[in-house]
């Protein structure tokens, strides 16, 4: 259809161009008395016609380019959505594959190297967050009654800066070793109880897993 449109106007350029050569011949001609003015209109009004004709088509052309280019930009825009969306979903297959822990934590552990093989939800690395990282330690029973949940303890290990505060919230009910059925006074002065204490996940970070500490409430001597 365009190269019709463009052949047209060609065609009627060139229509334009021999009505202005004639009409130039022919205004020539009337200075020397050969063309009567009557010729003279006539030969006006062709190249005034041959004239609109060649604007008419330029302005079709003019048009059919317009709705080329608005053509082009929908295809464009069509491209870019389609572009768009296979981003998306290529995002969203990484996101399939990406695994990422649920809060911020250390890596304690590795237990895969690079190149073996894991199973399907196998656990890759053993991580530990800061407000899960607590200290452990035993009280004689002699000092249970001062002890309840709740109380504040401090906590010294070697290359520790200050002493770190901590909360305890786990008493043992029980012996952490079984005594015998009978057994003397001096044995029963032996038991430990398990006491569990929790720094804040701010001062979590200045202790170790495994790290020997030592422990005394707060206000108090170890």
């Amino acid at each position: 259809m365009f190269r019709f449109a463009a052949a047209q106007l060609a065609q009627a350029r060139s229509a334009l161009g021999e009505a202005e050569t004639q009409l130039k011949r022919e205004r020539e001609l009337a200075l020397q008395g050969f063309v009567s003015g009557n010729r003279l209109d006539t030969l006006n009004a062709q190249r005034d016609e041959a004239a609109a004709k060649v604007r008419e088509l330029e302005a079709q052309q003019r048009v059919g380019q317009l709705a080329g280019r608005d053509d082009a930009r929908r295809a464009a825009a069509a491209a870019v959505q389609t572009a768009e969306a296979q981003a998306r979903q290529l995002r969203l297959r990484l996101a399939d594959k990406t695994v990422r822990a649920p809060v911020d934590a250390t890596v304690e552990d590795t237990l895969f190297r690079v190149g073996e093989w894991v199973g399907t939800g196998t656990p890759v690395v053993n991580l530990l967050p800061p407000a899960a990282l607590k200290v452990r330690f035993f009280v004689a029973e002699a000092t249970l009654p001062r002890l309840k949940t709740g109380d504040a303890v401090t906590v010294q290990c070697d290359g520790c800066a200050a002493p770190v505060p901590a909360s305890i919230r786990f008493i043992a009910r029980s012996a952490e070793y079984t005594p015998p059925v009978i057994y003397s006074r001096e044995q029963r002065a032996k038991l430990v109880y398990l006491v569990e204490a929790w720094p804040s996940p701010a001062d979590a970070a200045k202790l170790r897993v495994g790290q020997p500490v030592e422990v005394a409430l707060a206000g108090a001597g170890p």
